[in-house]
């Protein structure tokens, strides 16, 4: 996929990033911002909202080897909506970032077109689509909930131990025998 209208961010991306952020989708790339309500969205094309883990977007983004690279975009606040995405290429692990309109749009090019719904569409159709949206749907157990808070807060401290582990630029440099 052209990722020309990005820009790629100059940074080591930890393991699962967007699996530690919450998102749990299939796309390739996928799309994080603060937004509405005080939350960590996610887009992914498809299906956007607030399934992101604010505590891993916090962790992430106010580390030390990754705020000075975040610095001159705007991911959103409590006051102030998003002005760009940070997308995450799940597959080559790579970060970019995009304004909001350019986010949106690559986001949702990754996909083929859904069936177009209209007046016409029979309504046993309609029916059939429905039901199967919602057999995946299921409230978590109490039990669950503790479980995924768990997973969530293991995923948080590998992330933040990770990025804790890596050379800075200056070791990266000397490692790869390049002269300043």
């Amino acid at each position: 996929m052209d990722t020309s209208q990005l820009t790629q961010l100059n940074v080591l991306v930890p393991p699962d990033l967007a699996q530690t952020l919450g998102y749990d989708g299939d796309a390739r790339f996928v799309g994080f911002y603060w937004g509405a309500g005080d939350e960590l969205w996610t887009n992914d094309g498809r299906s956007e909202g607030t399934y992101g883990d604010w505590h891993a977007w916090d962790a992430f983004i106010y580390h030390r080897r990754i705020t000075p690279v975040l610095v001159p975009y705007h991911f959103g606040s409590s006051d102030q909506d998003a002005e760009h995405y940070l997308i995450v290429d799940t597959r080559a692990n790579d970060l970019y970032v995009a304004s909001v309109k350019v986010a949106r749009q690559f986001l949702d090019t990754q996909h083929s077109p859904l069936p177009r719904l209209t007046s016409e569409t029979p309504i046993d159709d309609l029916r059939d689509i429905l039901a199967r949206a919602m057999s995946s749907i299921s409230m978590p157990t109490v039990d669950e909930i503790q479980a995924c808070m768990g997973v969530a807060a293991t995923r948080i401290a590998a992330m933040v131990r990770w990025l804790d582990e890596q050379p800075n630029d200056a070791q990266r440099i000397a490692e790869a025998g390049v002269q300043p």
